[in-house]
């Protein structure tokens, strides 16, 4: 969408979540679309252009029955969780408070490994981030649940490089584009995502750098393309 509004060709690679900064941090016209939080470490390499915002949350298969408010329930249980990612920080931290009661932590390179060993009954639990996995329940139409509720919620961006800074402000004005235009209101809710809890109220650079207002307007094409280059 993003793409089709700035007039620009986009091309598709997949790559782990680990290398994802790295990435963009070594190509200046590759952006990276992922769970990305905006965080310090992070922005000493990268700049972000806000999308959504996400929050935590964990997965079961639907017929399981112990009951999960929070990270303290996960004492005990094993536990899938994607490597690299603030989840699995998360299942570090709350081990360390379990006593003997240790978790059985399951790390994987992909999200979809930690999906598949909760669908296969390797794992009680997967953890991740609320958007991915909200669509996974969706894909696997309900045999998954959420528990635990939403916690950790904060703003995550498209990954661009600190050197084309052009390109991330085009990235910042097709969001709030689509967000001024309503589309932005209509995807979230098309995928069943919550307006209140996910959307942002506009797009800007990092948590508070510029809006690029003045930049591009994704109307123009030819100004978005020329801020492309």
């Amino acid at each position: 969408m993003i793409g089709l509004i700035s007039g620009v060709k986009v091309k598709y690679q997949f790559a782990t979540f680990e290398d994802l900064v790295s990435i963009v941090q070594n190509n200046t016209n590759t952006i990276s679309i992922s769970a990305q939080r905006i965080t310090p470490e992070r922005l000493q390499s990268v700049d972000f252009a806000q999308f959504i915002r996400n929050g935590i949350t964990l997965l079961v298969t639907s017929t399981y029955t112990p009951v999960i408010n929070g990270l303290a329930d996960l004492c005990g249980k094993t536990v899938a969780v994607q490597s690299g990612t603030q989840p699995a920080a998360l299942v570090q931290t709350q081990n360390g408070k379990c006593g003997s009661n240790k978790i059985n932590i399951k790390t994987v390179n992909e999200y979809l490994d930690a999906v598949n060993l909760v669908r296969n009954s390797t794992a009680d639990v997967a953890i991740a981030g609320e958007i991915m996995l909200a669509a996974t329940v969706r894909q696997f139409n309900n045999q998954l649940k959420l528990v635990g509720g939403i916690f950790n919620s904060t703003i995550v961006g498209i990954v661009c490089n600190k050197n084309k800074v052009n390109l991330c402000c085009a990235l910042v004005n097709a969001i709030n584009f689509l967000i001024n235009e309503g589309i932005y209101k209509d995807l979230l809710q098309r995928y069943s995502f919550n307006y209140t809890n996910n959307a942002i109220c506009s797009s800007r650079i990092n948590l508070q750098g510029s809006t690029c207002a003045s930049m591009c307007i994704p109307r123009n094409k030819q100004l978005c393309m020329k801020n492309l280059n």
